[in-house]
């Protein structure tokens, strides 16, 4: 017979019925009788139940579609088993510090926003990571102990149990009774605590691959979106690429795959390399772990070629090792730079000229080398100058030069004023480019010229008040002048036309006392003549003009020191270096208009004697360079980013090892949740890796940004120490560095930043000539003025730093020596520097009353030596350490506004730990509309100056027209200096520097409120 089953109040029995017979005698009848069998299987059969649930879990976890759909079955799972009429599940997010209800059903109680953990039972769990079965007898012990407070409606029985995943709490299930006070005990506990586990490991899968999608959805979309081509290989072979790479290499993309990266290159690299052989020497690199990033020239499928930057790193893709290839076109990079080399070449043109201007008065001399300059920037055929004869009425060629170039007098033909482009130029005073000149109706030629082709650039030569005459230059063959070509020569002969009006004159006026005093009257020099004690005795219309006072009269009264010296004390040295010399020549000042506004300028002034050799009276030339130095600063900033990109790979370093950092005692912070000591240890580590990060980046906008000369006490030893630990993670490990730094090293009075560049720029020079390893050394020492005296008799300080940067390299030969401070020289090939370095080196010292000198020996090295003036006095060896306190908290209201999501949390959790109330806003309206609303409650705003819709600034602006007492602090990476003078005067009260420091932020909040 088959066995039946019954359950009794929840004990399940198994029984089984037999029927017998009994008889005594045989001859009696047979009487039936019932047997039955009883056996308790109540725990198998619920742990059968028991498993079949966990096991259709797990099938759940598999078929449902999202979490909430998963979460419902496992509730009804859960509810066959055990009283589970009130279930929830709630999930603790680390990250933001939120508790969430994913699910959540209940008879009472309605679900909640996600928040931070409070001190509910469901906090307790999370707290302990222990089950927690809970009456109202131990609720109300653990209530009165300040261990949980009340959340909802009180239940008679509760039960909740950790999700666990490798150690880690990452949420609770709970089931609990409002009527039933005996509905849960051990048994339930056991129960929900096994099917926990399998339902923390499916919520941590699901994460895990929720994360992986979006992961991948994120890199799909960069890959996809990205503005540079981007290749994936395996080998050295296409097997996938971006939509960028078919518009930059202009084809589909199955004409890429499965091809090779040299089939898209020219045979032949720049470097003279065969690219097949240099390709593969880099993807070999790249696959054996080490990053490549380098340019090259590439050839688009319609067999044009551009330049591309490329840059191969191995990645891991499905378990196999692949390369990433990020190629961006820097086609019009390449053509910036060489527009800039071109510029720079311009530059040195004119500063030749500028030395001719000086060097000579002799027309012929001035003109033949101004047509040597100007070959060298410009390919023409023909070149003339055209001086006006006001008496017979035309425009006599005075110099014509054919492609021999070369300088003739070749007076020939005239042209008639009136007559001609040349004559249209000289009436109206301004240059023209006239392509296909012999197509224009205005052009003359002599009687039976026959003119194929002619494309010309025509320039007027003009004095103060007039033209003089008209400078041509002509080109008979294609191709025609450019817009460029012609504003070259413009700026050329703006400066040219000032030689060659001099040499003009002096030829003029050679005779004549008359005629020199033109010169001296029409001079766009400044011409001066006055006594050593400082009083003007003459000077020119130029030097009227240029000092901005209404006549020479008035000129003539001034103190040369009071009113014309930038710096009075700079008068004292001038005098002092013409007693001793008797000259100065292209001396750089720094003067003054009778506005303010200041001048640089060079001059050069010869002392004037008498019989017995008594200084009587100065006489010289000035000459206005203001706007040539504003030039001049522009080039040093280019040499600044040259600078940069010899920075970059250290600056990468350095991030790299600062994230390093931070994300390795992130991880520690998740195992050691019970080691105090190593979570202070792991926090105080990452607070200094975040703080060197913010120190990088300052230095990083310092370097790289234009700003004046800022002064300061300088520790030299600092600058090059931290110069040295740059130059370790940035150049060739195949160099050595070493330091002897005096310990007791006098500060000097210096432009950091500039020091700074000066010692990197050497540095770079040296690494340069040390191609293949070698030793690089700096030195600093104090040195007293004698024994420098005689190297540098202008030495007038008693004591100098002394900073040696010495290189084992290939030397310099003695040619070299002579030039290597002059603008734009450079030994490098073309495209490899601009030449400013050592000469802003040079440059530095200058503006430093400093002096520089350079040893060298081809094959043995090179010494470079720096002096700069010492202190009176010598700062202390090191600085303090700060010792930061608890900062006080407070009760008032603040508004944080910060469009950075996580910030802004970060920031108003902090200020709520403190006891502040706190109103937020993500952009500058928002802050606007929140300030207007509750201005009364508010009493300080805290915001960054990056803001979307409205800045920092407006915001300050608009909230300051609503409350003028408003007391607002403003946060920044960086804020110009200029800017943040003019913010404070607006009445801005303090200004945080970002990365936000917890310590400096509350200090600071504090400071700004206590304040009356």
């Amino acid at each position: 017979m088959e066995p039946h089953r019954t359950t009794i109040e929840e004990l399940v029995l198994e029984y089984d019925v037999a029927r017998i017979f009994l008889a005594e005698e045989e001859e009696e009848e047979e009487e039936a009788s019932i047997v039955v069998s009883l056996k308790d299987v109540t725990e198998r059969k619920r742990a059968e139940k028991l498993q079949q649930a966990v096991y259709r879990i797990a099938q759940a976890a598999d078929s449902s579609e999202d979490m909430g759909e998963f979460f419902q079955a496992v509730h009804s799972m859960i509810g066959e088993v055990l009283p589970a009429k009130n279930f929830y599940i709630a999930l603790y997010d680390e990250k933001n510090d939120l508790v969430s209800f994913p699910y959540f059903v209940d008879e009472i109680d309605l679900p909640t926003p996600p928040q931070r953990p409070g001190k509910g039972l469901t906090e307790y769990v999370l707290r302990t990571g222990k089950p927690l079965l809970c009456d109202t007898a131990l609720h109300e012990q653990m209530t009165q102990a300040g261990e949980v407070e009340l959340v909802g409606a009180p239940s008679l029985i509760w039960l909740g149990v950790p999700l666990r995943v490798e150690s880690k709490t990452i949420g609770v299930m709970t089931v609990q009774h409002y009527t039933n006070p005996h509905a849960y005990g051990r048994r339930e506990q056991e129960i929900l605590e096994y099917v926990s586990s399998q339902v923390a490991r499916v919520i941590h899968r699901k994460w895990a691959a929720e994360a992986l999608r979006q992961s991948e959805v994120k890199f799909r979309a960069l890959f996809e979106n990205a503005n540079d081509a981007i290749f994936l290989m395996t080998e050295d072979t296409f097997v996938d690429c971006n939509p960028k790479t078919e518009e930059i290499f202009r084809c589909r993309r199955e004409e890429i795959l499965h091809r090779k990266p040299y089939e898209f290159s020219p045979p032949v690299q720049p470097d003279g390399r065969d690219s097949r052989e240099k390709a593969i020497e880099k993807i070999s690199a790249a696959l054996s772990g080490v990053p490549q990033f380098f340019e090259w020239k590439h050839r688009r499928f319609d067999g044009t070629l551009f330049d591309a930057e490329v840059s191969l790193n191995r990645i891991e893709v499905d378990g196999r090792k692949m390369l990433q290839a990020i190629v961006r076109d820097i086609t019009e990079r390449k053509r910036a730079q060489e527009a800039l080399e071109r510029l720079a070449e311009q530059r040195k043109q004119l500063l030749e000229v500028s030395q001719i201007m000086l060097s000579t008065l002799d027309l012929d001399d001035v003109i033949h080398q101004i047509l040597q300059a100007l070959r060298k920037v410009l390919q023409y055929d023909s070149c003339g100058l055209y001086w006006l004869d006001e008496n017979a009425g035309v425009l006599r060629p005075y110099v014509l030069a054919g492609t021999e170039w070369i300088s003739q007098d070749l007076v020939r033909w005239p042209i008639p004023f009136g007559q001609g482009i040349v004559s249209a130029v000289l009436q109206s005073g301004k240059g023209e480019l006239v392509n296909n000149a012999h197509r224009d109706p205005r052009s003359v030629y002599p009687e039976g010229a026959v003119i194929a082709l002619e494309h010309l650039i025509s320039i007027p030569i003009r004095s103060k008040e007039r033209t003089l005459g008209v400078f041509n230059v002509s080109r008979n063959t294609d191709p025609p002048f450019t817009q460029e070509e012609f504003h070259l020569v413009e700026l050329f002969l703006t400066h040219a036309s000032l030689a060659m009006e001099n040499a003009r004159l002096f030829e003029q006026t050679k005779e004549s006392e008359t005629k020199y005093r033109t010169l001296f009257e029409e001079s766009k020099d400044v011409v001066f003549i006055s006594t050593p004690e400082g009083t003007l005795l003459d000077i020119n219309p130029a030097g009227v003009d240029l000092f901005g006072y209404t006549s020479k009269e008035e000129l003539l009264k001034v103190d040369i020191a009071r009113d014309l010296y930038w710096d009075p004390g700079r008068r004292e040295e001038f005098t002092r270096v013409m007693q001793q010399r008797g000259y100065v020549q292209d001396l750089e000042l720094e003067l003054k208009r009778k506005d303010g506004r200041k001048l640089i300028v060079l001059e050069t002034t010869t002392a004037v004697r008498d019989k017995d050799g008594t200084i009587v009276a100065y006489r010289g030339f000035i000459r206005d360079i203001t706007a040539q130095k504003v030039l001049e600063e522009q080039f040093r900033q280019a040499q600044k980013m040259e600078s940069l990109g010899t920075l970059a790979g250290g600056i990468a370093h350095d991030f790299n090892n600062i994230l390093g950092i931070i994300l390795g005692h992130a991880s520690i912070l998740e195992r050691v949740t019970e080691k105090p000591e190593k979570i202070l240890f792991s926090i105080e580590a990452i607070t200094k890796a975040v703080h060197r990060g913010a120190e990088l980046v300052k230095q990083l906008l310092t370097f790289a940004r234009k700003s004046e000369v800022l002064v300061e006490s300088v520790r030299v030893n600092d600058v090059v120490e931290e110069l040295m630990q740059m130059l370790k993670e940035t150049f060739p490990k195949t160099i050595t560095y070493s330091s002897e730094l005096e310990k007791a090293l006098p500060t000097i009075q210096a432009d950091r930043n500039q020091l700074y560049q000066a010692l990197l720029n050497l540095c770079v020079n040296a690494r340069d000539a040390m191609s293949s390893g070698g030793i690089l050394s700096i030195v600093t020492q104090t040195i007293q003025r004698e024994n420098i005296l005689e190297r540098f008799p202008d030495a007038n300080d008693e004591r100098y730093v002394h900073i040696t940067v010495k290189d084992t390299g290939v030397g310099i030969d003695q040619a070299t020596l002579s030039r290597i401070f002059e603008p734009f020289f450079t030994t490098k090939a073309q495209g490899k520097g601009t030449g400013l370095g050592l000469a802003v080196v040079y440059g530095v010292l200058q503006g430093h009353k400093g002096f520089i000198d350079v040893e060298s020996e081809v094959g043995r090295g090179t010494a470079f030596h720096l002096y700069f003036p010492v202190q009176h006095h010598i700062e202390p060896a090191g600085v303090p350490a700060v010792q930061y306190t608890e900062a006080p908290g407070g009760t008032e209201t603040i508004l944080v506004v910060e469009d950075e999501e996580q910030l802004l949390v970060l920031v108003q959790s902090l200020l709520e730990s403190k006891g502040y109330t706190v109103l937020t806003a993500k952009d500058g309206e928002e802050a606007v509309e929140r300030y207007r609303q509750a201005k009364d409650k508010i009493d300080l705003v805290l915001t960054d100056v990056g803001l979307p819709k409205l800045d920092g600034r407006g915001v300050f602006s608009q909230i300051k027209a609503l409350n003028p007492q408003v007391r607002v602090i403003f946060a920044s990476g960086y804020l110009e200096p200029d800017v943040k003078s003019e913010m404070f005067k607006a009445g801005v009260k303090d200004f945080v520097q970002k990365p936000y420091m917890p310590n400096e932020v509350l200090v600071k909040i504090r400071e700004v409120l206590d304040k009356k």
